[in-house]
């Protein structure tokens, strides 16, 4: 059509961090797997790409790993987006100490930040409600890693805006988590296939 087009590309193949692998009968997403339903500019961007068909919900029960002293971890099963929100989930999951465990269960008991505090970072959040190893094992690897930055430099409300909102609402993320219907496939979508 006449027009001249420049791709910047970091690595050796286009696509930067999202790749789709295949070894034998097994595909592997590299990269970001799901997107979240709550942001409507991600679903009808799918849409706009002609992949609107091929949107399904996550398979039920998805383990998470972190990766803590050389070992896979698991995070809690049941947690608004990787943060522990029930007392069976969070004692059962593998990867935070039991300092960790009780710090993180105190969060329910914090007073809420005035609301004219204006936004943070998601790693300040986390810290301030849940602890220094959700930071580390929740808030960096899955929170930040969603959009491939620093916790210390992203915007919670930009970002993930229902747990600034659960917080004002409720006093809690966890209360306001556990409050909410059971949300089949956790909020998010993925695309068949790979």
């Amino acid at each position: 059509r006449g027009l001249e087009v420049r791709l910047f590309e970091r690595g050796s193949a286009c696509g930067g961090v999202i790749k789709t692998d295949r070894v034998d009968d097994f595909i592997i997403d590299v990269g970001p797997d799901t997107l979240l339903a709550h942001k409507p500019a991600a679903i009808a961007l799918v849409g706009e790409v002609g992949l609107a068909e091929r949107l399904v919900e996550p398979l039920p029960r998805r383990t998470t790993y972190v990766v803590r002293r050389n070992a896979l971890r698991t995070l809690p099963e049941t947690s608004a987006m990787g943060l522990p929100t029930t007392w069976h989930t969070l004692f059962t999951a593998s990867a935070f100490s039991w300092h960790g465990k009780v710090r993180m269960a105190a969060e329910a008991l914090l007073p809420p930040r005035p609301p004219t505090a204006g936004d943070e970072s998601i790693s300040s959040f986390v810290l301030r409600r849940f602890g220094d190893e959700a930071v580390r094992y929740v808030a960096e690897p899955l929170l930040a890693g969603l959009h491939r930055g620093d916790a210390a430099r992203l915007s919670l409300r930009a970002l993930f805006p229902a747990l600034a909102d659960a917080e004002s609402r409720q006093g809690s993320v966890s209360r306001a988590w556990c409050r909410m219907p059971a949300r089949k496939g956790g909020g998010s979508m993925t695309l068949r296939g790979g």
